[in-house]
């Protein structure tokens, strides 16, 4: 987050936070995204994309706690920009300390003004393609990172370093942290439940 942003008019980051102009509350109660001033909601996650979900927000978790990187967070809404007419709602994210220091003020309000470095989208049925490709586009367009695209149903993980630069990886592989999350590595097939013996 650039300087200018954080003193823009003499208010800090945590000011602009809570003097957003939506028209929707800010704090969203629920899976949505702020498009346009309209809460729109998010496609649900299946059961198969909720175990893995979970397994990719402790397991990461737990690196991070460790390591103190930054901080993992879930279901969090961001604005890219403080003149931004909507906000992005990665499944999870990861935002190094670099991008908000440990120790800064934080409002109580969402969406957080920042962009994570790591952006994870978990897939379901209800997710369109183009939908997930915008998401990848925008997310690097707007200064995010990495993006990973977990498919629960195919047991595959997209790993994007680029909108053009991917790494797919099967159960057999390992999901490491690349620049991001430097030191991270975690079998792709301790992230998915119900694996069946044999695979397709």
């Amino acid at each position: 987050m650039s300087q200018a942003i954080i003193e823009r008019d003499g208010l800090t980051i945590a000011d602009i936070e809570r003097n957003a102009d939506f028209s929707v509350n800010d704090d969203i109660d629920g899976d949505f995204e702020i498009v346009d001033g309209q809460q729109v909601e998010k496609p649900p996650m299946s059961a198969f994309g909720n175990g893995a979900f979970t397994n990719l927000v402790i397991s990461p978790g737990q690196f991070v706690r460790e390591k103190q990187p930054g901080r993992i967070r879930a279901e969090q809404n961001f604005r890219f920009s403080v003149n931004a007419t909507r906000t992005w709602k990665p499944d999870i994210a990861f935002i190094s300390y670099e991008r908000w220091p440990k120790h800064r003020e934080v409002a109580f309000v969402s969406p957080r003004l920042v962009v994570p470095d790591l952006a994870v989208e978990v897939i379901s049925q209800g997710n369109l393609a183009d939908e997930t490709i915008y998401r990848i586009e925008s997310y690097f367009s707007n200064g995010v990172r990495n993006v990973w695209v977990v498919y629960p149903q195919r047991y595959l993980i997209y790993c994007y370093a680029s909108r053009t630069s991917v790494r797919i990886l099967q159960l057999s592989d390992s999901l490491d942290g690349g620049d991001v999350l430097p030191g991270l590595k975690l079998p792709v097939e301790s992230l998915f439940e119900d694996v069946p013996s044999e695979q397709p």
